[in-house]
């Protein structure tokens, strides 16, 4: 790669890092049409404003838009495309990046079977931790180094599973109580079981009461915006 080229991707990198805290998504046509003018193409940006596109349709706008909308010059629109796709490549990264809804695995129902699994605090066990985001869910494990209950200061270890939403096809919620003795005796409480049905897959998540079905719910949202996205590319 010769340093043209890699000055060029270092550019569209910072460009795109700068655009993470803009909420470009929101502007109106006017401000769309300011960026374009700001970025060298003052004669362009009152198009931009006269056939109404704004933020919310950035990742539509391509060569033959562009062209339709009559910025004629082909070098002009290879640049403008450009300067959009910053855009939209910040769009992308925080589809990727915002967390919608985080929540932790149920590994005991009661603090019975908490002692029980752990002898009794001496080897912990620790959770999967659940990060919903617009276009996937985060499924990540820790692996901690202990010596007993007392944690080490070198050799943990992790797993991530990123499930893609589109390749979910159903949702579906199990709740299970505890038994009437652990749920007198031991505040046992109720778990509920998060099944993602995929093609060739499945996979189960342990949630207490009211967090699995509050994760469903918001995967069949963001299943709905993912697939509204995909329909209109």
């Amino acid at each position: 790669m010769n340093e043209d080229n890699r000055k060029s991707i270092e550019d569209e990198r910072s460009g795109t890092e700068r655009l993470l805290g803009v909420n470009h998504e929101n502007w109106g046509a006017a401000e769309l049409g300011k960026y374009i003018a700001e970025k060298g193409f003052p004669d362009y940006g009152e198009l931009f404003m006269k056939n109404n596109i704004d933020g919310s349709i950035i990742h539509l706008v391509g060569n033959a838009e562009l062209k339709e909308i009559g910025i004629i010059r082909v070098g002009d629109r290879l640049k403008i495309e450009q300067a959009l796709g910053s855009l939209q490549r910040a769009t992308v990264r925080k589809d990727t990046e915002t967390v919608l809804w985080k929540g932790k695995e149920l590994l005991f129902i009661s603090c019975f079977e908490k002692n029980l699994r752990t002898c009794c605090g001496c080897n912990p066990v620790e959770p999967s931790l659940y990060y919903l985001h617009k276009t996937h869910l985060q499924l990540k494990t820790n692996e901690y180094r202990r010596c007993g209950p007392i944690l080490c200061c070198y050799g943990h270890s992790y797993s991530i599973d990123n499930v893609d939403l589109s390749f979910v096809n159903d949702v579906d919620v199990e709740g299970k109580p505890p038994s009437t003795c652990l749920g007198l005796c031991c505040c046992g409480a109720t778990k509920e079981t998060v099944i993602l049905r995929m093609k060739n897959d499945m996979k189960f998540l342990s949630l207490k009461e009211g967090d699995g079905q509050e994760l469903a719910k918001r995967i069949r949202n963001q299943q709905k915006v993912v697939g509204q996205k995909m329909e209109r590319k």
